[in-house]
């Protein structure tokens, strides 16, 4: 009697394949079948162990509907295995399966995460965003997103390794998201514009920051000063949603929030506006000048409240913006000089991180150019408190 060929019975599969009946690949956070079918993937019993898989890149455009997200080459390491499978015995036991990662990451989020859009806004992002993402996958994948970018920012001085798992579930968490989203903005209404509002904050976090993270072994990272340029794109199609939004959430518990501008209390913070000043009459075309005039101004004015820190590279306008993308040197040497202010967003997390690495990249571009540089990137380093080398004497403007 010939012997009978074993059959493996799909004994993990996700919710959705078990309910058409159909053998499913087993692979979370999103099997084939569901990738294939575009849908929400569950598994109520995870597997006990996942193969890498890959993860898709950070894309530039999260509300461009034809855009589609490319995969990436960045290989995910496996999260789901145990503690005594871990190649590095001295790092800490990873994640060993679905249920326990999100967990963690949600009590992150709800200690350390949520302090994402400055203080006025803690409550709202630590009570009432967890619960609308329990109806709203997109909006989760979004939160645990942005939380594993987060985890990726602090491991990344002591741990490059496990900063990198990070990175790889949180591309995969945000590729999700931005896939809801798009399909959420299309039919945007009463019942889920609340979570597609807040969906477009969390993701545009996501995609200023993840650039900036190792995703492989290479460590590559895009340029700060690039990553961070779309933030006026981002935040114009956020208040575009809000606009959309307000007739619907005016009524609600969270009007408060979205139909007003909060007001922060005046700090002086440390500036250097007198030496931006001199590189822009000594060495910025007539033409120019006044460009870079308004834009120095209006970040004398944004250094005093954290609201106007956060928002200065939109309210300066596309002119100064073009020059920034030219490269032109006293262009740069503002840039870089907002920089320190965001480092000094100690409540807002992405802000500091984002902003020190701003200041690093720029101040190494601008040393390569002449010594004219050396006052600012010197003074602008120091704030950041990067190593300071060839410091020559100069005055600093409080």
């Amino acid at each position: 009697m010939p012997q009978r060929r074993t059959h493996r019975k799909s004994r993990y599969g996700c919710d959705q394949c078990k309910k058409r009946r159909v053998k499913c690949d087993e692979k979370p956070p999103r099997c084939a079948n569901c990738i294939a079918r575009d849908e929400h993937c569950h598994f109520s019993r995870p597997p006990p162990q996942l193969h890498a898989q890959s993860t898709p890149q950070a894309t530039p455009s999260p509300y461009n509907t034809s855009q589609s997200v490319d995969p990436g080459d960045h290989a995910s390491p496996d999260f789901w295995r145990s503690g005594s499978e871990s190649p590095n015995d001295s790092a800490p036991v990873f994640w060993d399966s679905i249920r326990l990662r999100e967990l963690r990451l949600m009590h992150h989020w709800t200690t350390y995460t949520y302090r994402s859009a400055g203080r006025q806004w803690d409550r709202l992002f630590k009570e009432y965003i967890p619960k609308e993402a329990l109806r709203a996958d997109y909006l989760m994948s979004a939160l645990l997103g942005l939380t594993s970018f987060h985890l990726a920012s602090e491991a990344l001085v002591e741990d490059v390794q496990l900063a990198r798992q990070h990175v790889a579930v949180g591309l995969q968490y945000q590729d999700q998201g931005l896939s809801g989203l798009r399909n959420a903005i299309a039919n945007i209404n009463a019942e889920n514009c609340s979570p597609v509002l807040f969906t477009s904050i969390l993701i545009s976090a996501c995609v200023i920051i993840s650039p900036l993270l190792p995703a492989g072994t290479d460590d590559t990272t895009q340029s700060a000063a690039e990553a961070i340029l779309p933030l006026p794109e981002y935040l114009s199609a956020v208040e575009a949603i809000k606009t959309a939004s307000l007739h619907w959430l005016g009524n609600t518990s969270i009007n408060m929030y979205v139909d007003k501008n909060f007001e922060d209390a005046e700090v002086e913070r440390p500036l250097f506006i007198s030496e931006l000043r001199r590189l822009n009459e000594s060495h910025a075309p007539a033409s120019e000048q006044i460009i870079f005039d308004k834009a120095i101004a209006v970040l004398e004015k944004a250094s005093l409240k954290e609201a106007a820190i956060a928002s200065w590279l939109v309210d300066i306008g596309p002119d100064f913006l073009d020059e920034l993308r030219r490269g032109e040197s006293v262009a740069l040497a503002i840039y870089m000089h907002w920089g320190t202010l965001l480092d000094q967003l100690h409540h807002i997390w992405w802000a500091k991180f984002s902003g020190k690495r701003l200041v690093e990249e720029l101040s190494m571009r601008l040393s390569e150019r002449g010594e004219n540089w050396l006052h600012i990137t010197t003074w602008c380093r120091k704030q950041v408190e990067l190593f300071i080398v060839n410091q020559g004497p100069m005055k600093e403007q409080t």
